[in-house]
């Protein structure tokens, strides 16, 4: 009987039929031979010198494989090459990813002396274990190899043999097993991409076996590829992210109106304006779960799914980890990363190019519709935009992508997109395009709910799992540390909050068993500091440069320069000519050239595996690209203070220096060079902020001081821009002014909350902290400029109807300042001085005023809806018409206070301090405070008396009535 589709050569008579079989021990021996033979091959081609000795054992393992096959035909002989190069190229590709290049005085394997001791053996013994783990029946290889290259071979047996030979050879346990498990995944993209190199050597092999190549062929290529990611090794690890990744949790959002204020929120939205006095409920999922349910529903109406987390929270992870999820169960998806995404092309065709550029699909399947796609959008937050902010970024391309899965999706369900981004990136579009309830925020491993989720429904208890137990406990095995738990140090609270974030975790981890006494601190910048030091004592603390060793302080000097460098393009990337450019002309330049010489020697392999990997390439021959955004924020922070202490030093100097021609204009001009390219965001603010507080309070205290006076002069003057170069707009020029001046303001708000004290700004007409504010912030939104404004003398300045939503006022002087009708929603106005300042009206919904002075300040009208006033001091404010409901005011001086109208929580403001037994006692009996028209707390005159004991009397009998 002929078996269509099917070469059967155990049986010569039979050459017509489609199978390729072969006995099974033959085959596996010399496979295992050919595998562990061909290592030191490609260490020695890698060398540039061959070896002799390696190649002569590698044709005798051709000779050997190829005889185990009944026949030697044409198919039969192109599938013992495909196998055997695909085999050894997996292995000597996982050895390499496993050892070091260069001695570290350790007793970790090099390449060189790995290889030395693989060409001397002789790996007959093992080849005999396997020989006697192999059953003896035969093997087949027919058209459906292509589909699952390793599910008819031995591949776990040999995998097992290579682990024990390389133990044998000096490499740890966890990297000879993590060799092992990683395996056939290797193999399999290994055959996939010999496949596509030499497409027109094996087409007999497709031919013999009837195999359709083509489309099909490219999907399982691709499918090998995105299962393979997530085995790459992490960062300088001999694992990859599937051996330690720990399923997230997340919530999505759903609002409702507080009680008795649903006709106010109604109008809100009537108006065009945000809901943003909802009540809003987290609710808590599994989040692969939750992603699985709705690609399950299969609703052409529901097709967007974005997913938002800070820094480090695993977002990234879980796409790359879903992806080879999906892969492994052959469902057509994309894997695009954004950072690639080319702001001129629309998305079909950058998605087109980058897979057809980077050889990852010949195609471009958002040509069809006539299979379902997912397509998976990796960092919104990285889309950069010739003369536009990252929110409108982000914009644009969602509305892209809206209008894209719209129109495929007209009739029926074609296209659905999963977007990931940080948060500020996701909140900037899915309010303005009504995402909110599509939105799933993840959580960190370790959950302070107050903080996280303050008003939680979580029915699986969800919330109550430490996530950290089970990522140690994957971390202990996959490293050999054998941790069953999370170590002592990090159930402190001091370190409870760093250990909940997934990239920080793993960062302390990685400190922790270097050095457990190290794990001391309690930020983030001095555990990336200490990664920092730790890269270059393991790489770059030898005197094996062609021009010297690098200082400790050089080193960084030019991984600062080249975060700059990245800064300044993209945000994610840059090409060597980029960093080069940038260094060009300064004392960066020739401590490159040497680290260069480094990165052509290997000596930068850790350095590139733990922070930096290749890029998809932009014509140039090498790219630089962070592995972690974080990386390169900390690193640009880095920089950006060690220039503020730089000029100061250099005021210092010229202060004293009859002959010094600097200038705080200068020190602009440096200034602009180093923050007007591209504008500072909260993320990399957040490391200056950490970085300024581990320096010494003096310095601080005169950066301080150095950052209000350049202040000054741009409130006054301006930024010193100079002639607009060649190419550059307008409007660019501007938007590069906007950059420096709010980085300026920011940093002088770090060094002031270092320092705690108030800076006394010149400000030159009292229009002119609204006038600034108006120039940087030209769109609507929070800015980092408006979280920049703590610790700011504004006495008596005119902020009426100033939009300072969310923003950072703390402990600012705003004694007599006009903030009629402002929006204040959500600021922090912590220990603000505002008093006698006129807040009529004004909006201050969930503001923070703990400890704030309003004394005589006029609140008439203003809300202080769900506000924390704990400890405020009000005495004698106005507070007619003002509502504070739901306000906290345990311990806030109301005496003198004047209410009337007032809106009040009465169990929440009878918790106030004030000397008024009438009012307390109509507070404990329920009795409406806003209908009494007028009212001096502590001080009322007759009539206001006998209205609230009128009130009390009216209360006391209604209820008993009830």
């Amino acid at each position: 009987m002929i078996n269509r589709g099917t070469l059967e050569v155990s049986d010569p008579a039979s050459v017509q039929r489609k199978t390729i079989t072969f006995d099974r021990k033959k085959f596996a021996t010399a496979l295992a031979k050919a595998v562990l033979n061909g290592i030191p091959v490609g260490f020695s081609m890698a060398a540039g010198q061959p070896n002799p000795a390696a190649l002569a054992k590698m044709g005798e393992n051709i000779v050997d494989l190829v005889a185990s096959f009944g026949l030697k035909t044409t198919p039969d002989r192109l599938a013992s090459k495909l196998i055997f190069t695909a085999a050894s190229q997996a292995a000597f590709e996982l050895v390499r990813e496993a050892v070091r290049e260069e001695s570290k005085g350790d007793t970790q394997p090099t390449m060189a002396a790995l290889n030395a001791t693989l060409t001397q053996s002789e790996p007959e013994a093992l080849v005999t274990m396997l020989e006697q783990r192999l059953t003896a029946e035969p093997l087949e290889i027919d058209r459906h190899f292509f589909k699952d290259p390793a599910k008819p071979l031995p591949i776990a047996a040999i995998a097992e043999v290579l682990a024990y030979w390389l133990d044998n050879l000096g490499l740890t346990r966890p990297q000879t097993q993590a060799i092992a498990n990683r395996f056939e995944r290797y193999f399999v993209y290994a055959v996939y991409d010999e496949w596509k190199s030499k497409a027109n050597d094996y087409a007999p092999l497709l031919q013999g076996l009837e195999t359709p190549f083509d489309e099909a062929l490219a999907w399982e290529r691709y499918w090998a590829h995105l299962r393979r990611q997530v085995q790459l090794p992490m960062m300088a690890e001999p694992f990859g992210l599937d051996a330690v990744y720990v399923p997230l949790r997340a919530y999505f959002v759903t609002k409702t109106c507080p009680d008795g204020e649903c006709e106010q929120a109604r109008d809100i939205f009537r108006r065009g304006l945000d809901d943003k006095k909802s009540i809003a409920t987290q609710h808590i999922v599994k989040l692969h779960r939750a992603v699985h349910d709705w690609l399950g529903k299969n609703d052409k109406d529901d097709a967007i799914r974005l997913i938002c987390g800070g820094p480090g929270s695993g977002k990234s992870s879980f796409v790359k980890m879903l992806a080879a999820d999906l892969a492994g169960n052959e469902q057509r998806l994309l894997f695009v990363p954004l950072a690639q995404k080319d702001p001129s092309k629309d998305l079909k065709q950058m998605i087109g190019e980058f897979l057809q550029g980077s050889g990852l699909l010949p195609f471009n399947p958002m040509e069809e519709r006539d299979k379902p796609l997912l397509l998976i959008l990796d960092g919104l937050d990285e889309l950069s935009m010739q003369g536009r902010s990252g929110a409108e970024a982000a914009k644009q391309l969602l509305d892209e992508v809206r209008s894209a899965v719209g129109i495929a999706n007209y009739d029926t369900l074609c296209v659905r997109c999963l977007i990931t981004g940080r948060d500020l990136a996701v909140q900037a579009v899915e309010q303005a395009l009504h995402l909110e309830t599509t939105s799933l925020h993840l959580l960190p491993y370790w959950i302070d709910g107050k903080k996280e989720t303050p008003n939680p429904s979580d029915p699986e208890n969800l919330l109550e799992e430490d996530q950290r137990s089970d990522w140690w406990r994957k971390y202990g095995q996959a490293s050999g540390h054998g941790f069953d738990s999370v170590p002592k140090p990090f159930l402190h609270a001091r370190l409870r909050e760093m250990s909940g974030q997934p990239l920080l975790n793993y960062l302390l981890a990685v400190i922790y068993t270097q050095n457990p006494k190290a794990i001391t601190e309690a930020s983030r910048a001095p555990i990336y500091n200490r990664l920092l030091s730790g890269v270059y004592d393991r790489d770059y603390n030898k005197a094996h440069f062609p021009l010297g060793a690098l200082k400790s302080e050089e080193f960084s000097f030019v991984l600062e320069k080249i975060a700059v460098a990245i800064w300044h393009g993209d945000g994610r990337t840059a090409s060597l000519g980029e960093i080069k450019a940038h260094c060009h002309g300064s004392q960066a330049e020739p401590l490159l050239e040497r680290v260069l010489a480094g990165v052509d020697k290997g000596l930068m392999r850790l350095l590139t595996a733990f922070y930096f990997r290749q890029a998809m390439q932009r014509g140039e021959s090498e790219t630089f690209e962070f592995t972690h955004k974080s990386f390169g924020e900390y690193l640009t922070a880095r920089h950006i203070v060690a220039i503020l202490a730089e000029l100061y030093e250099e005021s210092r100097r010229s202060a004293n220096s009859m002959r010094s021609t600097w200038s705080l204009e200068t020190a602009l001009q440096d200034w602009l060079t180093l923050c007007a390219p591209q504008p500072m965001d909260e993320y990399l603010y957040s490391f200056i902020y950490e970085l300024v507080a581990e320096e010494p309070l003096g310095a601080v205290r005169q950066w301080q001081q150095l950052c209000a006076r350049l202040i000054g002069i741009v409130l006054d003057q301006g930024m010193p821009m100079g002639p607009r170069p060649e190419g550059l707009s307008f409007k660019a020029q501007c938007q590069q002014a906007r950059n420096a001046e709010a980085a300026l303001l920011a940093v002088h708000c770090a060094c002031a909350s270092r320092t705690g004290t108030i800076s006394a700004i010149v400000w030159p007409t009292p229009k002119s902290l609204r006038e600034w504010l108006s120039w940087l912030e030209p769109a609507a939104g929070p800015t980092l400029a408006r979280k920049g404004l703590a610790h700011l003398e504004l006495k008596q300045q005119e902020l009426a109807g100033v939009n300072l939503h969310s923003a950072n006022l703390k402990e600012v002087d705003l004694m007599e300042a006009n903030l009629m009708g402002a929006n204040l929603m959500g600021a922090n106005l912590m220990g603000a001085n505002l008093e006698g300042a006129n807040l009529v009206s004004a909006d201050l919904w969930r503001a923070n005023l703990m400890g704030a002075v309003l004394g005589e300040a006029n609140l008439k009208g203003a809300s202080f809806a769900s506000a924390d006033l704990e400890g405020a001091n009000l005495e004698r404010a106005n507070l007619k018409g003002a509502n504070f409901a739901r306000a906290y005011l345990t311990g806030a001086y109301l005496m003198g206070a004047r209410i009337g109208s007032t809106v009040v929580s009465n169990e929440l403001f009878i918790q106030a301090e004030f000397d008024d037994p009438a009012l307390r006692e109509a507070l404990r009996a329920n009795v409406d405070i806003s209908q009494l028209e007028a009212y001096r707390i502590g001080e009322p005159d007759d009539d206001e008396a006998d209205a609230l004991a009128r009130l009390i009397e009216e209360a006391r009998a209604t209820q008993k009535k009830n």
